[in-house]
């Protein structure tokens, strides 16, 4: 099956774009700034029976708990019908002042939907608090937006948009590489194509879709033989021309070599691979989550945190970011908390015992002010 664009896609897709925006409309009023199509159907390429609809909203304030529980109302209503929906909500003004990762309001995808329906169930739930949370995919997101997006509604693109830097894009498109050394053996189609579409832009600086990058892999004398073909399968796959069968994983994994290889020949001193750091508790390797800007005292700058969480047993670990922990940490309050005496308790600002409730760092639960873990998961500041 051929992919379709805005201009040709199901009327059942139009139609639930357009009552996304209506809802929209009515729960936000005059703080809707805009909504715009990027993604598979912005660049033709959308397969009704397999794509998502790749949204982006933009909103003139913070959204509150009552905002939030009213859009998650919303997205758990429409997406899926009749395909899933990923949308993230961004602030106009974090647009004017471009920070990588870039800081957004609410994120919804159907892998987010449980969540969703927990956070409507518990009021201290992470999803309805008004905090600040990042997205490294942002910077692509917004980088196909900017050269193959769609208004729905709102301003044109270029002037609400800024234009994202070039560093900022290859930090976000090269995670893809460094998640494909084992994410291409679970999810072959995404992973091989997404390859493709990194390795056309480190070729050529053009910003595609995934099928655009896999037919321009397939044309291209560097490949071999034996990888074009799995690339040809995987377009087919993407299409919905034959149904899915077992792959061999030795030949998928090749693949992604080949990609890391075409990455670190194009793009020195962007290195795609990471040392693998294996998790402290069931020693499974652990995923990178990349970088992340975390707020843990508002009297604090935020920190730049880089996130592993472990696949199997789900604990998390966070290190400051090298790339930024020297401009970021200059500028704190300095606390030595190398001074301390051995043995003796403290407070790690914004932890409990400050006097007010806190957020859990795992699970998003309320930490009582009396308490040193979580009462939901068990995490501790200690």
């Amino acid at each position: 099956m051929a992919g379709v664009d805005w201009d040709r896609c199901p009327d059942a897709v139009r139609s639930q774009v357009v009552r996304l925006l209506r809802g929209l409309q009515r729960l936000l009023g005059e703080e809707l700034v805009g909504l715009y199509l990027h993604g598979s159907l912005a660049m033709g390429c959308f397969n009704p029976d397999r794509s998502d609809v790749d949204l982006l909203a933009v909103v003139r304030s913070p959204l509150g708990p009552p905002a939030r529980l009213e859009l998650a109302r919303l997205l758990l209503e429409l997406s899926g019908k009749p395909r899933p929906m990923e949308i993230s909500f961004l602030l106009e003004a974090s647009l004017k002042a471009w920070r990588h990762p870039l800081p957004y309001e609410l994120h919804y995808s159907e892998d987010w939907r449980a969540r969703f329906e927990q956070s409507m169930a518990d009021p201290a739930w992470e999803l309805l608090q008004a905090q600040e949370r990042c997205d490294v995919d942002l910077a692509a997101h917004l980088t196909v937006l900017w050269h193959r997006g769609i208004r729905i509604a709102g301003p044109p693109i270029r002037a609400l948009f800024p234009q994202v830097p070039r560093e900022d894009y290859l930090d976000a498109i090269l995670s893809d590489v460094r998640w494909a050394a084992d994410g291409i053996v679970s999810m072959p189609v995404y992973a091989v194509l997404n390859l493709c579409r990194v390795w056309r832009y480190l070729q050529e600086g053009a910003v595609c879709s995934k099928a655009e990058g896999g037919t321009w892999a397939c044309s291209s004398a560097d490949l071999p033989a034996d990888l074009k073909a799995v690339v040809e399968r995987v377009l087919r796959l993407y299409r919905g021309e034959e149904p899915d069968a077992p792959w061999d994983e030795g030949t998928l994994r090749r693949f992604a070599a080949f990609a890391a290889q075409q990455v670190r020949e194009l793009a020195p001193g962007r290195e795609p691979d990471r040392e693998e750091l294996a998790c402290l508790r069931c020693g499974t390797p652990m995923n990178d989550g990349g970088p992340q800007w975390m707020q843990l005292n508002p009297a604090l700058a935020p920190l730049a945190l880089r996130i592993f969480w472990c696949p199997s047993c789900s604990k998390v670990e966070f290190f400051l970011d090298k790339q930024t922990e020297p401009s970021l940490t200059d500028d704190l309050p300095h606390e030595d908390w190398s001074a301390w005496p051995a043995g003796e308790a403290q407070t790690a600002p914004g932890a409990p015992g400050g006097g007010e409730a806190t957020e859990c760092l795992s699970c998003g639960a309320l930490i009582p002010a009396t308490q040193n873990s979580c009462p939901r998961c068990g995490w501790t500041w200690r």
